[in-house]
């Protein structure tokens, strides 16, 4: 099988516009790179997926008590690597630029230099007897839609699995969920020039506001790795005229939470607000791997660096498996036009993917 040259791939991929909602140009190229070098790939939609030693149709087979056994023996043996293909609007050419041993454009850090890099693992890898290697790139991470949400049940079974994000080649093993809730306060119109005859919604829901930051300074549900939850309003709308005292005002809280304090955090904030708390989003759980999980060992390993922990979302959050987060490139350079790799950071990035998938099992 040819082994693509450094760079070539990611150069690539990073050349073919691929905005949220807007994959399929890299998700057809995903798909033909595979079935040149002998794979069968499957699609839906614009999300891709290949295993390599292990048949899907027997990965998916749970059905009877006989077939039970070996469903779960095979997705014991399967390692599942997962990128995404889609970027956001940056303003940022959709062109590779090779700068010396450095390549910049659109896509180059989040995920396009993990979506090649596992693609070129994948290719040369030679996992234990036994082991199966499943690889799914998907489309809408950035947008949360038919992506990883749908294809975690639409996959074979596995029992880890490693997630493609820049992490600058460091294994996360903790990322902190997101939770959005809406605050909703009812007061009572009057003129402005009379605001003792009215309510003041907006002046009810800011007290409600500073009660919010008393809390986040005070005690709230803590992690090791992660820190404390935050709580952050980031809107606030109401009222209705320059000189209607507002009979209606709204917050919408961006709620960053840990492993056991998720949905717990709205109980904590019903105790604490006087406004109608409304849930809009509680679909982006935190996630936590133990340090001493097979996936985590071995991400150190092969890596070899130190644990970290993230508070940026990643499909990591559809996942029930224990689970690594890391890849190539510096995540703040995410969703800038300053989007850049190094050759030496994207080859070892190979090394590394192909180390966890030769050493799984």
């Amino acid at each position: 099988m040819r082994k693509a040259r450094p760079m070539k791939l990611l150069k690539q991929l990073v050349g073919i516009k691929s905005l949220s909602g807007h994959e399929g140009p890299m998700a057809d190229e995903v798909e033909s790179f595979l079935k040149l070098r002998g794979f069968s790939p499957k699609r839906w939609k614009n999300n891709v997926w290949a295993i390599k030693q292990g048949a899907i149709s027997n990965a998916v087979k749970v059905k009877g008590t006989d077939n039970t056994h070996k469903a779960n023996a095979i997705q014991s043996k399967t390692i599942l690597f997962c990128s995404h293909l889609d970027t956001v609007e940056t303003g940022a050419p959709a062109k590779a630029m090779a700068n010396g041993k450095m390549l910049s454009g659109l896509g180059a850090v989040d995920a396009k230099a993990s979506v090649a890099a596992m693609l070129e693992a994948f290719i040369v890898a030679k996992p234990k007897p036994g082991t199966n290697i499943l690889i799914a790139l998907t489309q809408e991470e950035e947008t949360g839609g038919k992506g990883m949400p749908v294809m975690a049940a639409k996959l074979p079974a596995h029992a880890a699995a490693i997630v493609g994000e820049p992490t600058k080649m460091q294994p996360c093993i903790a990322q902190k969920g997101l939770l959005i809730a809406k605050l909703t306060v009812a007061g009572k119109t009057a003129h402005a020039s009379r605001p003792q005859q009215g309510k003041n919604a907006i002046m009810l829901l800011a007290e409600d506001i500073l009660r919010l930051q008393k809390l986040a300074s005070g005690k709230l549900p803590s992690h090791p790795l992660l820190g404390k939850v935050t709580i952050t309003p980031t809107m606030m709308t109401g009222g209705s005229a320059r000189n209607v005292v507002p009979a209606h005002a709204e917050a919408i809280l961006d709620i960053r939470t840990i492993p056991g304090a998720h949905q717990e955090i709205l109980t904590l904030l019903n105790k604490t607000v006087k406004s109608t708390i409304t849930p809009l989003s509680i679909r982006l759980v935190p996630k936590a791997t133990a340090k001493t999980a097979n996936i985590a060992k071995l991400a150190a390993k092969a890596s070899g660096k130190r644990f970290i922990s993230s508070t940026g979302m990643s499909d990591w959050a559809f996942l029930s498996c224990p689970a690594v987060k890391i890849g190539p490139g510096d995540p703040t350079l995410s969703h800038t036009k300053q989007e850049r790799i190094s050759e030496t950071e994207y080859k070892k990035a190979v090394k590394v993917y192909t180390a966890i998938m030769e050493e799984y099992t």
